[in-house]
């Protein structure tokens, strides 16, 4: 991998014996080689989760790695923090079809009360790309809604009210709707997830705390791996938008900077053609102890499903985030014909 040293001896011993642990599938021996040296490898720091790719939606490679700090065996249900706003973002497309819920209008006929004075300033589209400038539930927008980017867990937590409004339905029961239509059992995403671990001065530790409902439709939504699987083959193989509504949720409104350079934004996904790759991704951070990341490759049919239970110090990103983005390395170098 570029900019990276060789793996070493240690590492390659220990990705060998890998081969037992969790949910072992090998679709791609030279891409399952590589991957298990990244994990087993153990920097920057120890990777705690599940890690599945699949292409066409067949595992080519799926491990679990449930060490005694956390312990979350294969096919745990975990937070899948951010991963819940393209799910939040998809049902509002869902509800635009029926002319519900208008993205380009004002706001303000879909607001929950108390409404505000500025609510018609900011559309559901500005909430969807993150431009609206909402900072806080309360709080006017802190810059001319559309104008810029500026992440705002706020304006999902307002869109799911949103949605509840014009359809008279429950969140969690739109939700679970949606879900079922890509085979995921109702009920499935406001179960518990495993335990999750915050990094403290004494090491990994249990946090106690799960994200609560006002989180849900910014990040509290609970998943297995197999579950977000197939939520992503679900949701860019056609089953569940018009092809209209999807190539939306993918077309740049906006634009962030990230740990991988300059990308673009949709709704509730990234988006990135660097290197030649279309890449559709999120991921997603919650104190309560879980990261998560789903990386989505259109024109390889190529999906990455990362899911941990620990949260780890954001003091430094590039380690938090390290075996992640070591992973995305490996496999968008597979996806150009080099050597993972």
């Amino acid at each position: 991998m570029t900019g990276q040293a060789p793996w070493t001896a240690a590492a390659i011993v220990a990705a060998a014996l890998l081969a037992g642990v969790g949910a072992a599938e090998d679709g791609d021996p030279a891409l399952s080689t590589a991957l298990d040296a990244a994990i087993a490898a153990g920097e920057p720091r120890p990777f705690h989760g599940e890690l599945l790719v699949a292409r066409d939606g067949a595992v080519l490679y799926g491990r679990t790695l449930a060490p005694a700090a956390t312990g979350a065996p294969p096919g745990s249900r975990y937070a899948v923090a951010s991963i819940s706003k393209q799910v939040i973002a998809a049902l509002a497309l869902d509800v635009a079809t029926s002319g519900r819920f208008p993205l380009a209008r004002p706001a303000g006929a879909l607001w929950p009360a108390p409404v505000p004075p500025w609510a018609n300033a900011v559309t559901p589209h500005q909430l969807l790309n993150h431009t609206s400038g909402l900072k806080g539930p309360e709080r006017a927008p802190a810059f001319v809604p559309g104008s810029r980017f500026a992440y705002s867990n706020t304006g999902y937590q307002l869109l799911g009210r949103m949605l509840e409004q014009a359809t008279g339905q429950g969140l969690e029961a739109l939700v679970d709707g949606l879900l079922a239509r890509c085979g995921i059992a109702p009920g499935s995403v406001t179960s518990p997830p495993v335990a999750g671990h915050e990094e403290t001065a004494q090491g990994l530790q249990p946090t106690g705390t799960v994200p609560g409902r006002d989180q849900f439709a910014s990040g509290g939504m609970a998943l297995t791996a197999r579950e977000v699987l197939a939520w992503a083959a679900c949701l860019h193989g056609g089953r569940l938008l018009p092809a209209a509504s999807h190539a939306a949720m993918v077309t740049v409104g906006a634009s962030r900077d990230s740990r991988w350079g300059r990308l673009g934004y949709g709704y509730g996904l990234q988006l990135s053609e660097a290197d030649g790759l279309r890449e559709w991704s999120h991921g997603g951070y919650l104190p309560e102890g879980y990261q998560s990341l789903l990386l989505h490759y259109p024109d390889h049919a190529v999906t990455v499903v990362i899911l941990e239970n620990a949260a780890w110090s954001t003091d430094d990103l590039d380690r938090a985030f390290g075996p992640h983005d070591r992973v995305r390395a490996i496999v968008r170098r597979h996806l150009r014909g080099l050597a993972p």
